[in-house]
């Protein structure tokens, strides 16, 4: 499973979409953007 332990590549482009977004959004939106 994707975790946000770390700042992978995953996380970093869901901040960029969402930079003002709680911890929610990138955690539903991560599967989309997945490619790791």
């Amino acid at each position: 499973m994707y975790s946000f332990t770390g700042n992978t590549f995953t996380e970093e482009l869901c901040l960029l979409l969402n930079p003002q977004a709680p911890d929610g959004v990138p955690m539903i939106l991560s599967p989309v953007f997945q490619t790791e």
